[in-house]
């Protein structure tokens, strides 16, 4: 465990050389900054902000499937999963290529499980702690 506390900088997102963010298992704080990932970081591939203490909803750019992983695990993060389909550019759905991991253990999510949602991931874990129907 480290011992990071405190919020997420913004800036994280604009290291465009940066590929992985391995921020797990400290004692962060607060909501993930909403960016413009389009603008942003395009090398960033992988995702780790597992057992921290984010909470709000998460930012629509992470659910997106440009990633490869995405860890939000052990969080607070507490939204409704009804709204949340990624989309591709073009809004609508880009399942053929996708190849995304998307881990939401144990937050604070509730709501119906879209089927567009469990389709639009390759590997999709939510159920576990969460308050889905």
């Amino acid at each position: 465990m480290n011992k990071i506390h405190g919020t997420m900088p913004s800036c994280l997102w604009a290291m465009d050389k940066l590929e992985n963010l391995q921020l797990s298992s400290n004692k962060l704080s607060g909501t993930v900054p909403n960016i413009d990932f389009n603008r942003s970081n395009s090398n960033l591939v992988n995702i780790s902000l597992s057992y921290n203490l984010f909470s709000g909803s998460i930012p629509d750019f992470l659910i997106s499937n440009k990633f490869q992983s995405i860890d939000l695990s052990h969080n607070k993060f507490g939204f409704t999963l009804n709204n949340k389909v990624p989309k591709s550019s073009n809004n609508m759905l880009d399942i053929s290529s996708n190849k995304t991991s998307l881990i939401l253990n144990i937050n604070r999510i509730s709501g119906d499980l879209p089927l567009d949602f469990i389709n639009s991931y390759y590997d999709l874990n939510v159920l576990e702690g969460n308050y889905l129907f």
